[in-house]
C-alpha cells in the first residue's frame, strides 16, 4: 500500500475510445477532460480522419484503433502496455459529461486507500443464482446519488480509475473485446484489489443529452451468454460478496 502523498503525486493519464456515431457527444466531452489530466490518449475507432478539435491539443496522443488490433473500446487500455512510469490511469467514455472536479475526486478516492483499489462510480453488485450477467445484478447508476463509498463487484470502465502499477493488463490478451467491465473486475480480484463506487450527489455525472442509437449494453441485453461465463469466473474467485450492497444506498 502506498502513502497518500505518493498517490497524489502521480501523473494523471486519461484514455478514451470514440466512434463516428458519437462525434457530437465527443466534441462536448473532450473540453471536460483535457484540463483535468496531464496526458490523454484518444483511440479513434472507425474514423477516416481525426476530428479537427484534436489537432490543437498538445496533451493528446491520437491512435487509430484499427491499427492497434481492432480492439474497439478495449483499445483504451493499451497505454498500460507502454507507459514508462506509474500513473493514475483514468478511463473515460465519449457520451458522459464529467464535472470539473471529476479526476480530483477519483484521485482522493485512491489516496484514501493507498492506491490499493479500483475506484469509480457506475457499478454492479451481482446476486444469486448468477445465471445471467444482465438479470442477476443490482445496478448503481453513475447518475444516481450515493451517500457512502460502497464496495461493489464490478465498476463501469468509463467511470473508473486505478494505479497503473496495480493493474497493468494487456487488452490484446483479453478473451473478448468490449467487455472491459467484467474483465477488469476479474483481473482486479486476482490482484486483491477491491472495487469501490464513490459517494456523490445525484446528477454530478450526467449522460450526454443527445440520444445514442447504440451502445454496448444493448448488445448485452440481446445476448449476455459470454458475459455470464465471465461472471462465473468472478464468482469462482470468491469475489461476489456484496449482493446486498443496495441496502447501503439511499437514492436522492
Amino acid at each position: 500500500m502506498r502513502d497518500v502523498s505518493y498517490v497524489r503525486s502521480l501523473p494523471l493519464v486519461g484514455t478514451i475510445a470514440t466512434i463516428p456515431a458519437r462525434a457530437e457527444s465527443f466534441v462536448d466531452v473532450l473540453p471536460c477532460l483535457v484540463p483535468q489530466v496531464d496526458r490523454l490518449f484518444v483511440y479513434l475507432d472507425g474514423h477516416s480522419a481525426p476530428p479537427p478539435m484534436l489537432k490543437e491539443k498538445s496533451k493528446i496522443t491520437i491512435f487509430r484503433a484499427e491499427e492497434c488490433g481492432n480492439l474497439h473500446a478495449s483499445s483504451r487500455l493499451l497505454p498500460l502496455t507502454f507507459l514508462e512510469r506509474p500513473c493514475i490511469f483514468i478511463i473515460f467514455d465519449d457520451d458522459i459529461i464529467y464535472p470539473t472536479n471529476y479526476v480530483a475526486t477519483l484521485v482522493e478516492g485512491l489516496a484514501e486507500r493507498g492506491g490499493r483499489a479500483l475506484v469509480g462510480f457506475h457499478a454492479n453488485c451481482f446476486k444469486p443464482p448468477y445465471r445471467s450477467y444482465a438479470k442477476d445484478r443490482v445496478n448503481i447508476n453513475f447518475k444516481e446519488a450515493l451517500e457512502i463509498d460502497t464496495q461493489v463487484d464490478e465498476l463501469g470502465a468509463g467511470t473508473c480509475a486505478f494505479l497503473s502499477e496495480n493493474l497493468a493488463v494487456d487488452p490484446r490478451e483479453f478473451p473478448h473485446v468490449n467487455m472491459d467491465d467484467i474483465i477488469l473486475a476479474i483481473e482486479a480480484e486476482r490482484r486483491g484489489l477491491p472495487r469501490i463506487s464513490l459517494r456523490r450527489s445525484a446528477g454530478w455525472l450526467a449522460k450526454h443529452p443527445k440520444p445514442q442509437r447504440w451502445n454496448l449494453w444493448l448488445d448485452v441485453l440481446k445476448d449476455d451468454s459470454t458475459e455470464t461465463k465471465l461472471l462465473a469466473q468472478l464468482v469462482s474467485l470468491s469475489a461476489v460478496k456484496h449482493a446486498s450492497c443496495r441496502e447501503t444506498i439511499t437514492p436522492k
